[in-house]
């Protein structure tokens, strides 16, 4: 009552070694993100926030929302 295990096949071996390989890259970039320290220039640098053209008293109010398109609803082609 011996059960057989086939060989596995050139795909399965294909598959098998770039599942591992693609693992090792995972943690090679998980461990990289952890373990390298932020170059001088990004721990200097502050954060910005965003200048805008209008009055400074103006900012805390929301801006309008612009149209994605400047056609007016009867210059649209209608698709049927």
């Amino acid at each position: 009552m011996a059960i057989e295990i086939d060989e596995p096949t050139f795909v399965e071996t294909v598959l098998h070694y770039g599942l591992l390989l693609g693992a090792v890259f995972q943690l090679v970039c998980i461990f990289a993100v952890i373990f390298i320290p932020q170059s001088q220039n990004d721990q200097e640098r502050p954060v910005e926030e965003p200048r805008s053209s209008s009055n400074s008293n103006c900012s805390n109010q929301p801006q309008p929302l612009q149209p994605h398109s400047k056609k007016n609803k009867k210059e649209k082609k209608k698709f049927r």
